[in-house]
């Protein structure tokens, strides 16, 4: 874990869309099981509880649920690393087209990345 991130607040966004044609039951049971594991978690104070989002307004088969999971960046990006959460979120990925994990930081990282990016943008579009 880069020594920057420590300290810092973000969140892990877990998302993905349809499962294949008669992986439906499978998919909800694996689903399920993982939210279970996440909140056990979240009551141990890892992290604060997963929030589960679906969408009703994209392609399903891109994106049609997520869990977002709020905490530091430490700990969050640590997850990858554990042994029973890649078991957890491969069982998950084997039953859904399209599984993405994607890391988000706040606070300060944040403000200073925005500002990077408007200025490259601001150089993009003077040319």
């Amino acid at each position: 874990m880069p020594n920057y991130m420590q300290g810092v607040k973000g969140a892990l966004k877990i998302s993905w869309g349809t499962p294949p044609a008669g992986l439906e039951r499978q998919a909800l049971d694996h689903l399920e099981q993982f939210l279970g594991h996440l909140n056990t978690r979240a009551a141990a104070k890892e992290f604060e509880a997963p929030q589960f989002y679906i969408s009703t307004t994209c392609n399903a088969s891109k994106e049609i649920a997520m869990i977002v999971l709020h905490g530091d960046m430490e700990t969050l990006y640590g997850l990858l690393f554990e042994q029973e959460f890649q078991q957890r979120i491969t069982l998950l990925s084997s039953v859904a087209q399209n599984f993405t994990t994607s890391y988000y930081v706040a606070g300060a990282m944040a403000e200073n990345a925005r500002k990077v990016y408007g200025a490259a943008a601001a150089q993009l579009r003077a040319g």
